[in-house]
């Protein structure tokens, strides 16, 4: 691997300190005026590259995208198993886990900080009280969503801070920014800010790219309002630049595999497969950004790269009444593997006037990852014209779900139930292989609540619960069908039913 390993020329002078002895406390309620630990790396460490298995289950025919298959296969696969809490200190807190998932590659005693690059002794007693926790996505920017449960303490979305530069960056938007003036906290630079957006070093740029790719993905079944990342980033256009231009390292390859081995479970993807992030979110870049994506993170082969060939169109309105309403055609677009996908919803449709009398000519034009296929066809408008009448369309307006199983063993495996997804008519859908279901835990006995989610081809998303009952291990199952034999021969036999019952504790 590239090593970019490099060690800025600056010695701070309360190195010193420490060679006599001196520690820094770990219940300062403020920050100390000189960072005794720091040692700022310029640049990344190694260059990380991700050879595990756990993405095997991603298919070779995946559409790109950000409503494409493999977005919403990466949904299910990469959300959390569980959280750490946000609000205290200690043991099993985010606070903790948070020093060992961003610990030194070169030092495990320290960790690193997100902005300014630096390393500082690990301090667990009271993590917060040094260093502060960073929301890389704001809150302010998320409308409302995060907090301090779910993503707002996502052991990948929050990363370690001092408080000033956390201050400073606030919940300003990440961009380029022109002035050449840097930020300093301690004497290290941590960033630029300038026209309302925060820039940070060149060596963190690719960790916030890919931290807001992360929660996008993660969670865009979970919240129904849930903004787009130009919410947080200026645009797309400089979210895939930053991603580029600082590559993975293996601070962030360590960090995905600590978080994966915590009670989360998960990975960021998009540092383990760079070349997700323009297969989801490349549809929303420039062309030459995308063609430098491409280029930069080549597919690899667990992902076959398809191409737009050709679009289709069909159920073509030509003539209209003065002032009328535009109906779409339905147009299909098919693919270099020779899918076909509808996108009426995607494409564009321009170069008419439904309020200028006379034949018209209209354009429906769709792109898919920086290749555009249009198509042409004439319409007349007149006064007396009739009013197309628009084929009736059905809305979903909920899911169903039909005959769960609502009793297990501990230990026993989750049986998916059947599941519908019910229209304003009255008609249904099944839906059973699109869904989610969240929260089934047999770990140990007592009532479980089933969350089951279905995000709808529109970004829509309906859900429902069902409670299912975990009544004991699956060898439990077994001693209560023997135990019901035994007590039938026992009562037989004329055993009182005190003694039964007793023999029936025993068995639990």
């Amino acid at each position: 691997m590239k090593n970019k390993r490099m060690i800025l020329g600056i010695t701070i002078a309360a190195m010193s300190i420490g060679a006599f002895g001196i520690a820094l406390s770990t219940t300062v309620k403020k920050e100390s005026p000189i960072v005794a630990e720091a040692a700022q790396h310029a640049g990344n460490f190694d260059l990380y590259t991700y050879s595990g298995s756990y993405y095997n289950g991603i298919a070779t025919d995946a559409s790109y995208g950000m409503n494409g298959s493999l977005r919403t296969t990466l949904t299910s696969l990469i959300f959390p198993k569980g959280w750490y809490k946000y609000s205290s200190d200690g043991s099993g807190t985010l606070s903790e886990q948070l020093q060992k998932a961003d610990e030194d590659p070169t030092n495990s005693s320290n960790m690193v900080l997100l902005y300014t690059r630096n390393s500082i002794t690990k301090c667990y007693s009271k993590g917060a009280s040094n260093w502060n926790r960073e929301h890389v996505w704001p809150q302010a920017n998320s409308n409302g969503n995060w907090g301090q449960d779910e993503a707002g303490t996502d052991l990948l979305h929050i990363r370690p801070t001092y408080e000033t530069p956390n201050g400073t960056r606030g919940n300003l938007k990440y961009g380029e920014t022109t002035t050449s003036s840097p930020l300093t906290y301690n004497g290290m630079n941590y960033g630029y800010k300038a026209g309302g957006f925060f820039m940070p070093l060149d060596a963190s740029k690719g960790d916030v790219a890919r931290i807001c790719m992360y929660v996008w993905v993660a969670y865009k079944s979970t919240y129904s309002n849930l903004p787009e990342i130009t919410s947080t980033f200026r645009d797309y256009d400089t979210l895939m630049k930053w991603h580029l231009e600082d590559k993975p390292d293996e601070l962030e390859g360590n960090r995905n595999d600590y978080v994966q081995s915590s009670k989360q479970k998960n990975r960021n993807p998009f540092v383990d497969h760079p070349e997700y992030a323009w297969m989801i979110f490349g549809e929303k870049c420039s062309a030459d950004v995308l063609a430098r994506a491409k280029e930069t993170y080549p597919a690899s082969g667990e992902i076959v790269e398809k191409t737009l060939s050709d679009i289709t169109l069909s159920n073509v309105v030509t003539e209209y009444p003065l002032n009328g309403t535009f109906v779409k055609p339905t147009v299909i677009a098919t693919f270099s593997d020779n899918s076909t996908e509808n996108v009426t919803n995607l494409a564009s449709f321009s170069g008419f006037s439904l309020s200028t009398e006379g034949s018209q000519t209209v354009e429906v034009s769709y792109t898919y990852n920086g290749v555009t296929k249009s198509k042409t066809y004439e319409i007349t408008v007149s006064a007396e014209a009739p009013q197309p009448e628009p084929e009736p369309e059905k809305t979903p307006v909920s899911i169903r779900v039909d005959n769960p199983k609502t009793e297990y063993y501990r230990g026993e495996e989750f049986v998916s139930p059947d599941v519908y997804l019910v229209y304003d008519d009255g008609s249904e859908e099944d839906i059973t292989g699109r869904v989610v279901f969240r929260g089934f835990d047999a770990s140990k006995a007592g009532e479980v609540t089933i969350k089951v989610i279905y995000e709808a081809p529109s970004g829509q998303i309906f859900s429902t619960r069902y409670t299912v009952k975990i009544i004991g291990a699956n060898g439990c199952g077994g001693n209560i069908i023997a135990s019901s034999v035994i007590l039938s021969a026992l009562s037989l036999a004329g055993i009182t039913l005190l003694i039964i019952r007793k023999r029936k504790a025993r068995v639990h």
